[in-house]
């Protein structure tokens, strides 16, 4: 092989290893947020299906408009490269947002209690 081919080779590999990381960190992110959010709701069937919604939803939105603009984009590498930054940026912004969700869920809760008890009761 010559050099060219060996440089592809080798880009190539760690392109392939960066996408397997990201599949690694995504998953990782799914079990810590669901491990915070059975704190919050008390439960983990609401905790999963609030990941995965989110998981979901965040597939869909971005396959919607990514695939309107992805035949324009010349530098995919780089545009998927920020997205994975912004992504890791989210991620860590998460952490004290959940103890936020807690307050304001928690609140909910006891004025739905509160709701019930007076139709219950009167």
């Amino acid at each position: 092989m010559n050099i060219k081919g060996n440089y592809i080779i080798k880009i190539h590999t760690i392109i392939f290893l960066l996408f397997f990381l990201s599949g690694v960190s995504s998953l990782i992110y799914e079990v810590v947020w669901m491990k915070m959010l059975v704190l919050v709701f008390g439960n983990t069937v609401f905790a999963v299906s609030t990941i995965l919604t989110s998981f979901m939803a965040g597939l869909s939105l971005g396959s919607l408009y990514f695939g309107k603009i992805s035949d324009k984009i010349k530098k995919t590498l780089t545009i998927y490269a920020f997205l994975e930054i912004g992504t890791g940026i989210y991620a860590v912004l998460m952490i004290p947002l959940f103890s936020e969700l807690d307050k304001v869920y928690s609140k909910e809760i006891e004025v739905a209690w509160e709701r019930r008890r007076r139709i219950v009761w009167n």
